[in-house]
């Protein structure tokens, strides 16, 4: 019964604080960020810290998506339900094509590792030619979102 549940992108207001006690938590701050914490226990109340979740953060983590249940809503709404289990799916998804790339960037490595560090060499390559173009942008928010756009196509790895 003494977890917390660590928050990312919520910040402490009252209507963040109403419909986190909605659910049966409430919010606390400390050196390390926003967090939510039970208001009682006895049973398992994961259906409501999933729906806190989706509430206040846009999203269930995926350690949190796991643990829906078909056979168990606690004191939720069939719709809070249907409603975390949407959620949930799609988080879930989101992990499986995550590790889906993740092992193809593996097996290609450890099939064919030369390859993969030929087609590095050419992406940093490539990083570099876009660097140079956006250096000579005067525009400095453009440049910046410009030399990002560089950084992330340069940051994947290599699948195929």
């Amino acid at each position: 019964m003494n977890y917390a549940y660590p928050l990312e992108y919520t910040s402490i207001n009252d209507k963040n604080r109403k419909t986190a006690l909605d659910c049966g938590l409430f919010l606390f701050e400390d050196d390390e960020g926003v967090w939510m914490s039970l208001t009682g226990g006895g049973m398992d109340l994961s259906p409501s810290i999933l729906k806190a979740y989706r509430l206040l953060e846009g999203c269930i983590p995926s350690e949190w998506a796991t643990e829906w249940r078909q056979d168990y809503r606690a004191y939720l709404s069939e719709e809070d339900h249907r409603l975390n289990a949407e959620e949930c799916k799609r988080c879930l998804e989101g992990e499986i094509r995550s590790t889906v790339e993740k092992l193809k960037a593996i097996n290609l490595y450890l099939t064919d590792p030369g390859y993969v560090k030929k087609k590095e060499q050419e992406k940093m390559e490539q990083f570099d030619k876009c660097l140079g173009k956006a250096s000579k942008i005067d525009d400095e928010l453009l440049r910046g979102a410009i030399g990002i756009g560089c950084l992330l196509k340069s940051n994947k790895e290599v699948t195929e």
